[in-house]
């Protein structure tokens, strides 16, 4: 965490809405007085920081509140491809993962890759996922704020292994994941790692919209014209994640996952199969992706859908699927569905970030609850962070959709 103010360089006139600063005060004290945790020294750091460079700032007690809930980390979450495992068909094998980076227009753009090794032979070292969330990031896009760089990473743990050299000669198929707006390459880590119990390779860059700002030029570009002036677009960075995988693991057929905003990256870009997650019903997406999965749900208040569109999906032949956990009703099967290569997953529980991982999703509320109140004041929008502090459901939602996605891309992607 750099302490060097930025508007040491350029001012900036920091003035946030008054309400934004009692609320971050009023969070900040709570905190500590219920004491969940002490302010750590960079909490301080920063804190004082801020008073010698702002003057009287509503920004001191903002980015107070962010400290104060950052000293508390998330404890590592474990998750579990036990269903995966007993279905894969591929013998027993274990998700691996590993980090690398991948240049693309003279940009850098990290890339995990999971893979599925034999279980005998795998590295039985857990896999960590350094995951970074950047205020400075955060702020700047989603209410146009210039704070100073602080951020963390949090060491998150699922439940893949670290990878060796080796691999599975048994691949069913690749998979290329694409996080939404603010999110990050581990968003759907637990996708992942159902996908490579099951015999898939799987690889997700992080995208130039990320939380973590880690999408950065790289050293030896310089500034002589050899990198292009903005990041990769998103069909640009699939492509290149696509490249990478057939590089890595040979010439397999690809299939493609959108989250949110990375779903219309996903509808841009040639794949033999596409999943296109919490961004709306399937009406959106016809007829011009196909073979095509749709997962969403009603109870997403960023991209959900209305029983109109259940009849219109009807009306069209999709193929509508039934949940696996059966404490998520949805609509039962159309019996009437001709068009097995266009399918659709209603839910009704799920909020918007439900469908993504549990470790993820408890690290952002470990940095960014106490801003809370905050957005709500300036009504900034949350993309139900609020509903799902109530929920917590990542675990039950991932249970429901992500045999589905599995099943989708056995059928389309045959080795």
């Amino acid at each position: 965490m750099s302490l060097v103010p930025p508007w040491s360089q350029s001012p900036t006139t920091w003035q946030f809405h008054a309400s934004s600063i009692l609320a971050a005060r009023h969070c900040r004290q709570i905190a500590i007085g219920r004491g969940k945790c002490q302010m750590s020294r960079r909490a301080k750091q920063s804190e004082a920081m801020l008073s010698r460079f702002a003057g009287r700032r509503s920004a001191v007690a903002a980015v107070a509140a962010i400290a104060v809930a950052a000293a508390t980390r998330p404890s590592p979450s474990r998750g579990s491809v036990a269903d995966a495992k007993k279905t894969s068909g591929v013998g027993e094998v274990v998700p691996a993962f590993r980090d690398e980076l991948l240049l693309v227009d003279g940009w850098e753009v990290p890339l995990a890759v999971w893979s599925p090794e034999p279980k005998g032979q795998a590295n039985p070292q857990p896999a960590i996922y350094r995951h970074s969330i950047s205020v400075k990031k955060i702020a700047g896009m989603m209410a146009r704020w210039d704070l100073p760089p602080l951020g963390w990473t949090f060491n998150l743990q699922g439940a893949a292994v670290s990878a060796t050299s080796g691999g599975h000669s048994n691949v069913r198929g690749g998979v290329v994941l694409c996080h939404g707006f603010l999110g990050s390459r581990f968003d759907m880590l637990h996708l992942a790692e159902f996908l490579a119990a099951r015999g898939f390779v799987v690889v997700a860059p992080e995208m130039p919209w990320s939380l973590g700002g880690n999408v950065k030029v790289a050293p030896t570009a310089g500034s002589t014209g050899s990198r292009s002036r903005e990041p990769p677009s998103g069909p640009a960075l699939l492509q290149a994640a696509s490249a990478e995988l057939t590089r890595l693991f040979g010439d397999v057929k690809i299939g493609l996952v959108g989250h949110s905003l990375g779903s219309g990256s996903v509808a841009k870009t040639p794949a033999a199969a596409r999943v296109i997650v919490g961004a709306g019903p399937p009406g959106r997406w016809l007829p011009q992706v196909d073979p095509l999965l749709v997962v969403c749900s009603s109870g997403d208040k960023v991209a959900g859908f209305s029983d109109a569109d259940v009849q219109a999906a009807r009306q069209k032949s999709v193929r509508i699927l039934t949940p696996q956990s059966s404490s998520l009703p949805t609509e039962a099967q159309n019996p009437a569905a001709s068009t097995p290569s266009t399918e659709a997953l209603f839910l009704r529980k799920p909020c918007h970030i439900s469908f993504l991982s549990a470790q993820t999703n408890d690290a952002l509320v470990t940095l960014l609850l106490p801003l809370l109140p905050v957005a709500r004041g300036l009504n900034i929008p949350v993309l139900d962070f609020d509903v799902y502090l109530f929920q917590r459901d990542s675990e039950e939602t991932g249970k429901a959709w992500m045999p589905s996605v599995a099943a989708f891309f056995e059928r389309h992607l045959p080795s």
